[in-house]
């Protein structure tokens, strides 16, 4: 995880990108080490949601019962394999994305509850791509 916020390119004089990425850093190991105490119910609720994309998590989450992210950070992930377990997934959905999710979300067996919400930017930018067409 070190690593993934060290490794911002753009300029941040501010450190504000790295701020940032190292609360989605600190929660998803906070999550991970939930998860090491199996003797509990697994009932561990996730929350990434960024417009900055996540590294590829290789650890064990499958204590995860409640996930937000946003459609940009599952572009190339693995739900079913990161999070075996899903009960309720959050998306906040840009909808140039939806070609997409419909494969993802599609693989998730364990998943009960969907919860979807569109960004007015991106609800702007398909109603206008629409348009020109």
């Amino acid at each position: 995880m070190d690593t993934w916020v060290e490794g911002v390119l753009s300029p941040d004089p501010r450190g504000s990108i790295r701020t940032h990425l190292r609360g989605i850093a600190d929660r998803i190991i906070d999550c991970w080490r939930n998860g090491l105490y199996r003797g509990l119910a697994p009932a561990f609720e996730l929350d990434i949601a960024s417009t900055l994309s996540v590294p590829r998590l290789a650890a064990d989450f499958s204590h995860v019962r409640r996930l937000r992210l946003t459609s940009l950070q599952l572009a190339g992930s693995d739900l079913e394999r990161m999070f075996p377990a899903l009960k309720s997934l959050e998306l906040n959905v840009i909808p140039l994305h939806i070609p997409m999710l419909a494969d993802q979300l599609s693989s998730l067996q364990t998943l009960t509850e969907l919860k979807l919400t569109f960004s007015a930017q991106g609800v702007g930018e398909s109603l206008a791509l629409s348009q020109a067409l």
